[in-house]
């Protein structure tokens, strides 16, 4: 039957050519794209690994830079909170989590603190009320008492 065709073929063996032609490019071709695949693939990982290496060593400097924010923060707690990151926005709302608590924190103890001042201070306002108060009323009673003796002077000298 390819006797048939190729004596009906005008072009003769030339087309055995193209197609053997063909199909060695079409060969390359796949070649090539298996080679271009695994190269994609290798590029993918060396990128991978690469932002892996780039995010830890953002996350130790941000582990870094929060102590030096949040000195009284524990470093463990810290480096805790940025492990779970897998991007740098989730690794910035941490970082702004952390920050908003300490302060927060630090707002609850400030308040307390003053609270506490206050309470004192009118607990001491209290204290010299009562120790004004009962000077004058000792006070007044001593008035009381002279004005007494006065008007029982005052008699003895009328009569």
């Amino acid at each position: 039957m390819q006797q048939q065709l190729a004596s009906k073929n005008p072009f003769g063996p030339s087309l055995e050519v193209i197609r053997e032609t063909d199909e060695k490019l079409l060969n390359q071709i796949l070649t090539l794209q298996v080679k271009l695949n695994q190269q994609t693939k290798d590029y993918q990982q060396l990128a991978q690994e690469r932002n892996e290496l780039v995010m830890k060593e953002i996350k130790n400097i941000n582990v870094i830079r929060t102590m030096q924010l949040l000195p009284t923060a524990q470093k463990v707690e810290v480096q805790k909170a940025f492990e779970q990151a897998k991007n740098y926005d989730e690794l910035a709302q941490e970082r702004n989590k952390l920050i908003t608590q300490n302060l927060q924190q630090k707002l609850t103890t400030q308040q307390t603190v003053a609270q506490q001042k206050e309470l004192t201070l009118i607990q001491k306002q209290r204290q010299e009320r009562i120790i004004l108060i009962s000077l004058l009323v000792v006070s007044l009673v001593s008035i009381g008492g002279l004005l007494v003796r006065l008007k029982g002077i005052k008699k003895e000298n009328k009569e």
